[in-house]
C-alpha cells in the first residue's frame, strides 16, 4: 500500500508528510528553547547586587563564539547548496555540498570542546570574606595531600574509596594485619574487599538466626552458636604511598588521620592543607567599596603595589560612572553599578589563553599590567622581587591560600554557579541537536544513493526537511550567541 502525499504535495496545503512532520517538531522544539531563553533572561533580571551571586558577564571566549556563529551560517548555506544539487540530479556535487555541512558542524564541537575544556580548567575561589579569585589550581592542591601508611576498613560496607583518591602512579602492595600481630598479602585490594563483605554479611546473617531463633524460644541465644563478628581489618602498605582526596569526600581530616565519608581511615601524615592558585583577576562584587582594602585576598597576595594597580583600575572605572551619571545627567550612581563586575573585577596579566582581554579598563590596567610586568622582568633578570609575591611561569601571581580561609572552589561547571549551570544546559543542548543534524545528513551523504536513483524527487524532498532542522539549529545558535556571550 501506497503512502499518500509522501513525495507529491497535496493541492490544498502545497506540503507533504514530512514537511508537515518537520514543522510541527520544530515548534515543539521553540517552547523547549523558549523556555530555557525566558528562564536566563527573568533569573539574570532578578539578580540582587550584593546579596545575589555576581552573574559574569565577560568571561566567555567570545572568539570562539563568534566563529562557530559564522561556522554554523556557512554551514546552512552550504545545505541549500547540496539541496540545489539534489534537484538538479547532480549526485556528486550534492556529495561535496553535503560533505562541507557536516565538516562545519565537526569543526563547531571542535570550538565548543576548546570551549568547555578551558571552563573546566579554570576555577575560581571564594574566601570566607566573599572575596572571589579567578585563575588556575596548581599542583592539584585543591586536593588535601597525605602520606599513608595504614587503612582501616569497614568491610561490611565493601567500600575501597580511597583507592580512587591514591596519586596516579602510585601503586601500593598491602598486607593484613591480624589479630596476632602478622601480616599476609591480599593481592587485589577491592576483590579481597568484596570477597570479606560476603563472609562478614553470611556470619552476621547466620548471627541474626540463631537470636531470632532463641527469640522465639524464650531464651537467650547460645554464645557458643555465635560467631565472632570483625568489622574492621587494618592494611599495611609495603612502603608509604600518596593520597591526594577531595575534601568532599572527608568527614575529617588532621595531621595523622584522614577519615574518608565511607567510614575508611588512613593513617599517616598530612603533607599539604593550603591551595596554590594562579590568580588571573581578583572578583570584590560581594565587598562594599569601602571595605575593599581589607579584603582577605591583600593579605594573601601581600604586595602594595598590585594593590595599588587593582585599586587605580576600580577608581577609574568609578570617575567614568560618576561623569556619566552625576555631570551628565545629574543623577547618583546607581548601587547596581557601583557593585557591577566592570567596577569591581580586574586582572593582573596582559591576556589569559584563552586570547582575551582580562582589563576591565584601560588606565587602570596599565597600571597593574606596569607593576606586574615590573615583578616578571625582575624575576627573568634573576633579581629579588621580593617575599611579598610569588610569580608563576607567565607572570601571573600565585598565591597560598590556607584551606580554612577558602568557602567555596569549582572550575566554571554547572555547579560554579546559576550562569554556568544555564550555560551548560543551553549550549550543551544545542550542541546535541547538532550531533543529531550530522547523524541524519550523514546518513543522507553515506547512504542517500539508493534513494536518489530510484527516486530523485523524494530523496530531494528528504534533505529539504534534513536542511530546515538544520537551519533551526543555526537559528538557535544565533540567538543563543549574543545572549550568553555578549550580554
Amino acid at each position: 500500500m501506497e503512502i499518500p502525499y509522501e513525495v507529491k504535495a497535496r493541492r490544498d496545503t502545497g506540503l507533504w508528510n514530512a514537511k508537515i512532520g518537520i514543522w510541527l517538531f520544530l515548534a515543539s522544539e521553540v517552547m523547549l528553547f523558549g523556555g530555557l531563553f525566558s528562564s536566563y533572561i527573568f533569573l539574570r533580571l532578578g539578580v540582587e547586587p550584593g546579596v545575589d551571586n555576581p552573574w559574569p558577564t565577560d568571561v566567555q571566549l567570545v572568539r570562539y563564539g563568534f566563529v562557530n556563529t559564522l561556522v554554523l551560517i556557512l554551514s546552512s548555506v552550504f545545505v541549500v547548496f547540496a539541496w540545489l544539487a539534489i534537484k538538479e540530479g547532480n549526485w556528486k556535487k550534492f556529495q561535496a555540498w553535503m560533505a562541507a555541512v557536516i565538516a562545519c558542524a565537526l569543526l563547531f564541537l571542535v570550538l565548543k570542546g576548546i570551549e568547555y575544556n578551558y571552563k573546566l580548567s579554570h576555577h575560581g575561589m571564594r574566601l570566607i570574606d566573599n572575596s572571589v579569585v579567578e585563575g588556575v589550581v596548581l599542583d592539584k592542591t585543591d586536593r588535601i595531600r597525605f602520606e599513608a601508611n595504614t587503612v582501616t576498613l569497614d568491610v561490611t560496607t565493601g567500600s575501597t574509596e580511597f583507592l580512587n583518591w591514591i596519586k596516579k602512579g602510585e601503586n601500593p602492595e598491602f598486607q593484613l594485619k591480624g589479630e596476632d600481630g602478622q601480616l599476609k598479602n591480599v593481592g587485589n585490594v577491592a576483590s579481597w574487599a568484596k570477597k570479606m563483605r560476603r563472609k562478614t554479611n553470611r556470619i552476621i546473617a547466620a548471627s541474626r538466626s540463631v537470636r531470632w531463633k532463641a527469640k522465639r524460644k524464650g531464651h537467650e541465644p547460645d554464645p557458643e552458636a555465635l560467631k565472632p563478628i570483625t568489622r574492621n581489618y587494618t592494611l599495611v602498605s609495603v612502603e608509604p604511598f600518596l593520597v591526594y582526596a577531595d575534601d568532599a569526600r572527608l568527614s575529617a581530616y588532621d595531621d595523622k588521620v584522614m577519615n574518608f565519608v565511607d567510614g575508611t581511615k588512613v593513617t599517616g601524615k598530612l603533607l599539604g592543607d593550603s591551595i596554590k592558585f594562579e590568580v588571573h583577576e581578583v572578583d570584590l562584587q560581594m565587598i562594599p567599596t569601602a571595605k575593599q582594602d581589607q579584603a582577605l585576598v591583600w593579605k594573601l597576595i601581600n604586595d602594595d603595589a598590585v594593590k595599588s594597580g587593582w585599586n587605580h583600575a576600580r577608581d577609574e572605572e568609578i570617575k567614568k560612572m560618576e561623569k556619566y551619571y552625576l555631570e551628565d545627567r545629574g543623577e547618583s550612581v546607581p548601587d547596581r553599578q557601583m557593585s557591577s563586575r566592570r567596577v569591581n573585577v580586574h586582572g593582573f596579566h596582559e591576556s589569559g589563553s584563552d586570547g582575551h582581554e582580562s582589563a576591565k579598563s584601560e588606565g587602570g590596567h596599565d597600571k597593574a599590567k606596569e607593576v606586574h610586568g615590573e615583578h616578571a622582568d625582575a624575576k627573568q633578570k634573576g633579581h629579588d622581587v621580593g617575599a611579598e609575591v610569588e610569580l608563576g611561569s607567565h607572570g601571573e601571581i600565585v598565591i597560598e591560600v590556607p584551606r580554612k580561609q577558602k568557602k567555596f572552589l569549582s572550575n566554571h561547571g554547572p555547579a560554579y554557579g546559576t550562569y554556568y549551570a544555564i550555560y551548560f544546559t543551553m549550549t550543551g543542548l544545542h550542541g546535541l541537536h547538532v550531533i543529531g543534524g550530522i547523524v541524519v545528513l550523514g546518513y543522507f551523504l553515506f547512504f542517500g544513493k539508493a534513494l536518489f536513483l530510484k527516486d530523485p524527487e523524494h530523496m530531494a524532498n528528504r534533505v529539504e526537511v534534513g536542511g530546515l532542522f538544520w537551519h533551526f539549529v543555526d537559528l538557535v545558535w544565533i540567538f543563543l550567541f549574543p545572549v550568553m556571550y555578549l550580554f
